[in-house]
């Protein structure tokens, strides 16, 4: 595989992302903690040749592919749980939970977890978790090294949904376009990969009949991967019938339109009165806009008045 490598591939920058995608696509993540092997990471050619292994396996057997390409990496020790907290821990074997890797190309400090799989993009836009701290392992490390991730902050979710009425009380077209980035592309990439597309259609239309139970799909899911850019889009369409209400008072028919997507990622509290803040995921960069295509010409007061 190395060999093959060397050959395909003839800058470093592509030897390091062909590397990391066969670890990452074609060895399994899978735990064998019992005894020594929850300490002590398997041997790179074993490894290779079962195409399984965990975190510490992992990082190994692609730092030894790498260092076999004239390219320095080294497996680093990281805390998945408590990220910000590993610092200020006294020296344990319990102080990591996880192993990710050090590449240094060309001077720049890059860092990969090998257990993430379908990622995609450059070799400074694949995406890493917020790990924070990692004690490399290699002879001169002696103290905590930061993990800065140059694709930490592109990712996100972009939504787009477009209403088209034909006319008022009609059958209404509902049509969603999302783009994924960074992490957030390599997780539908993945879900895509293992799961049906009857599976995930299921799934997109359950979502929107909770909002509106008279919705049909109009057509098939599509999706679009944008590997180098780590981009994933996804298509939709559906009609809605009964779209419309009606209003106490006769002849007047009333639609609302609610932020879905967005109100997934804040989760209303039990608790109405608290002195605690609102706690949310980080970093989080979601986008959410509604399009109404009317039928005709509305007058719109947006409550807004111009200085």
């Amino acid at each position: 595989m190395i060999d093959s490598i060397k050959i395909n591939y003839l800058k470093k920058e592509e030897r390091v992302v062909a590397a990391l995608r066969f670890v990452q696509d074609e060895v399994r993540y899978l735990g064998m903690e019992a005894g020594i092997g929850g300490y002590k990471p398997r041997s790179p050619s074993r490894v290779f040749a079962q195409r399984f292994g965990d975190c510490k396996d992992k990082s190994l057997l692609l730092s030894t592919m790498l260092q076999q390409m004239g390219i320095e990496a080294y497996p680093a020790l990281v805390n998945s749980s408590s990220r910000s907290q590993s610092k200020e821990h006294l020296p344990s074997p319990y102080a990591f939970n996880h192993c990710i890797v050090q590449v240094n190309l060309a001077g720049s400090m890059l860092w990969y977890d090998p257990t993430i799989s379908k990622q995609r993009g450059t070799t400074h836009s694949v995406f890493l978790p917020d790990y924070q701290q990692a004690l490399v392992l290699q002879p001169s490390a002696k103290n905590l090294t930061k993990v800065v991730s140059p694709a930490s902050n592109n990712s996100g979710v972009k939504v787009h949904e477009t209403f088209l009425f034909n006319d008022v009380g009609g059958v209404v077209t509902l049509q969603v376009k999302t783009e994924y980035r960074g992490g957030e592309a390599d997780v539908q990439r993945s879900r895509f990969a293992t799961t049906t597309l009857k599976d995930i259609q299921k799934s997109y239309l359950n979502f929107y009949a909770s909002l509106y139970p008279d919705i049909a799909l109009a057509r098939p899911v599509e999706f679009i991967d944008f590997e180098y850019g780590n981009k994933f889009t996804v298509l939709e369409e559906y009609t809605i019938e009964n779209l419309w209400e009606e209003q106490e008072a006769a002849g007047v028919l009333q639609s609302s339109f609610y932020p879905q997507v967005l109100r997934n990622y804040i989760s209303q509290p039990r608790a109405s009165k608290r002195a605690m803040p609102l706690a949310l995921a980080y970093p989080v960069h979601v986008e959410q806009e509604i399009q109404l295509y009317l039928p005709e010409h509305w007058p719109v007061n947006t409550g807004i008045k111009e200085v």
